[in-house]
């Protein structure tokens, strides 16, 4: 029917977005030698708190507010020392031009805040952060309620992780949904995220 098929165009637009339909952060890149109080002055530069290191292999690594915290406050390091002796090694990245969706996939199941955005060349173009794209899901959440009200259950579970994960930014968009709505999808959600 025509209701059909509206309601599956509806999903497959959730399905389709690409990470370039949501806010990328300009990255801030650093040399892996540059000393570790030059590359906090530049991350104030692009208003960042992230720290991207560029190794001279091409690889790519992270050093985050919380990081800065434990190896370097806590224990007491001198700002001297080069970046690349505290950053995270690998950075995981996604490509600008995959699934919004598989990009939180990877940020959950990673228990990670941000991922590295590169392009098509393996460039770093960018940060992507999970409440971006959580953002980005929550402006349509009125289409996403209906749609789990709606969904068959392997979609739904989609949605319902999807729901509970926005209730960090507002935790009234799922509070109405029923027991059974929410028993029935969730319990698909440990298959579903593999």
């Amino acid at each position: 029917t025509l209701k059909d098929k509206e309601y599956t165009s509806e999903l497959s637009s959730y399905m389709i977005a690409k990470v370039d339909d949501t806010l990328i952060h300009d990255a801030c890149i650093v040399d892996e030698n540059t000393k570790l109080l030059d590359a906090i002055e530049q991350s104030m530069e692009f208003k960042t708190s992230t720290i991207i290191v560029k190794k001279e292999n091409g690889q790519y690594g992270i050093i985050t507010d919380s990081l800065l915290k434990v190896k370097v406050l806590l224990a007491g390091r001198d700002l001297s020392i080069p970046v690349k002796d505290i950053a995270i090694f690998p950075l995981l990245t996604v490509n600008n031009d995959d699934y919004l969706f598989e990009a939180l996939t990877l940020l959950i199941k990673k228990n990670i805040k941000r991922i590295g955005v590169t392009n098509s060349r393996g460039e770093m173009i960018g940060i992507l952060e999970q409440i971006n794209i959580l953002s980005h899901f929550a402006n349509h959440t009125y289409v996403v309620d209906s749609k789990i009200k709606k969904a068959p259950a392997i979609q739904g579970a989609f949605f319902i992780t999807l729901m509970l994960s926005i209730q960090f930014i507002n935790r009234s968009h799922y509070s109405y949904f029923s027991k059974t709505e929410l028993s029935r999808h969730t319990q698909l959600i440990p298959n579903f995220w593999g």
